[in-house]
């Protein structure tokens, strides 16, 4: 507790007027809410302390700076003198007496500076309607029982991710098969395909891996959210805060290892070496046996990301709203148990859609009436009811299965909802937190050959036979 030292803070405001100033996406400027004056965030200095990349630490041993979350700081308003009390997560607050938003230096010189940021380019407004949307359309909820007050809690939140740049080790055991053409008898081509057991060692480093540094989502729902753009990225500037939410971390870094682990192993530098052996011109194709990557260091820093996020309640259950501030990709989480309830009373509605049931009504008919046409026609005795019993059973079981497909297919168009999805999110991109690998440098190659079939191939048959 730190409550008994009063600290000072920044508040940004016009020079033209004194009044509020906020970071406009749309413009890229901040804009007063007061006389309308537009600034470049050039015109604002940075703080004064540079980020300091961590020094490069081996990945069993990583360690990363203590964090106190239960301290609490008490801030000097510098627009009414009044004391703001916040938490220890916090990097900026908003004066409850007079409405300065305040940027708390001293908490970044203390974590430690931001190695970088991306701007909000989504807007507000932008939010607003992508919940609107989401809400109707994917959780549910009627349109007309989305409340006003739910849009206006919409709040930009800038949240903290750690940024490994790691050296990593690479394992892969390949299939790799040589081919060899030549001419024999006229018309006849002779294939000689030898394959190869091919393994590589190889050494790289990954730079830009993300990990989350604030646990305020799981890392399941912050998924949904990628990617970011990391190239947008710009150097810290307490402009691009003023008016927004900031989350300091709350993680240490050696809590993400395994997510970082995760990423390297699951996509990332066996497919580089696969294709490193690829490319030796001696092998027409290589199949992956056995990949595996070890990371053995790495060094850390962080930055800071934009999301919009609203939290609102409906029937007394809480659902929760996130939307990538850089790209727009957004997803609503809801409450256990809501996304069953959803699909069972979707069923109802779909059954009642005039069109498919007539389509599907008029298709059994024709079935049907084939059926008394054999039975009337063809054979009218004890064979023919048989047939046109078959033929009855067949055409209920077609309007059936057809039926349920429609139903399935209405059903994930509107809810998005899927069983693997247990957390109840709304699925978004499928893509990871992955980094940048560099080029792969193999400290160990090593090719054994297998076995070589001998194929003939006249153009009109290929003779499987193994020859010895």
């Amino acid at each position: 507790m730190e409550s008994e030292k009063i600290r000072s803070a920044t508040s940004l405001k016009c020079p033209a007027c004194g009044g509020r100033i906020c970071y406009a996406p749309d413009e890229g400027k901040l804009c007063c809410e007061s006389c309308t004056s537009a600034f470049s965030v050039d015109e604002f200095v940075n703080l004064e302390k540079e980020w300091q990349p961590s020094a490069q630490q081996d990945w069993e041993e990583l360690k990363g700076p203590e964090i106190n979350k239960t301290d609490v700081s008490v801030y000097n308003c510098p627009g009414c003198g009044a004391g703001i009390m916040t938490d220890a997560v916090s990097g900026t607050v908003k004066c409850p007496y007079c409405g300065s938003d305040l940027v708390l230096d001293d908490k970044f010189e203390e974590r430690g500076m931001p190695k970088g940021i991306i701007p909000f380019k989504q807007t507000r407004e932008y939010a607003r309607m992508t919940m609107r949307c989401l809400a109707a359309q994917k959780a549910g909820i009627p349109e007309k029982k989305i409340k006003e007050s739910w849009l206006q809690g919409m709040q930009g939140v800038y949240m903290p991710y750690w940024i490994f740049d790691c050296g990593v080790t690479t394992v892969g055991v390949f299939s790799g098969k040589e081919r060899k053409v030549t001419c024999g008898e006229p018309g006849v081509k002779i294939i000689n395909e030898t394959e190869y057991n091919i393994t590589r060692i190889g050494t790289s480093r990954v730079d830009g891996i993300l990990a989350r540094a604030s646990d305020i989502f799981k890392e399941t729902s912050v998924r949904k959210l990628y990617p970011f753009n990391m190239g947008e990225m710009v150097d810290f500037n307490p402009a691009f805060i003023s008016g927004y939410k900031v989350i300091l971390q709350e993680l240490t870094p050696e809590k993400e290892k395994d997510i970082v682990q995760a990423e390297v192993d699951r996509h990332l530098l066996g497919n580089n070496l696969r294709n490193m052996v690829l490319k030796e011109s001696r092998y027409d194709s290589v199949t992956p046996l056995f990949t595996f990557s070890k990371v053995k260091s790495a060094s850390y820093s962080y930055c800071l990301l934009p999301m919009w996020i609203s939290r609102f309640q409906y029937k007394g259950l809480e659902y929760t709203f996130a939307m990538n501030g850089q790209t727009g990709e957004a997803m609503i989480q809801q409450p256990p148990g809501v996304a069953e309830q959803w699909r069972v009373d979707n069923m109802g509605e779909v059954q009642v859609k005039p069109k498919i049931w007539l389509n599907r009504l008029i298709f059994a008919a024709c079935l049907t009436a084939a059926a008394m046409i054999v039975k009337v026609v063809i054979n009218p005795g004890f064979l023919g009811w048989v047939i046109a019993l078959v033929v009855f059973v067949i055409a209920i079981a077609v309007f059936c299965v057809k039926e349920g497909r429609i139903q399935l297919e209405h059903m994930r168009e509107g809810t998005s909802l899927y069983d693997d999805d247990p957390e109840g999110l709304f699925e978004g991109p499928s893509v990871s937190a992955l980094g940048t690998p560099g080029s792969i440098t193999v400290e160990v190659a090593h090719d054994e050959k297998r076995r070589t079939r001998k194929f003939k191939n006249d153009n009109l048959m290929l003779d499987q036979k193994l020859y010895q």
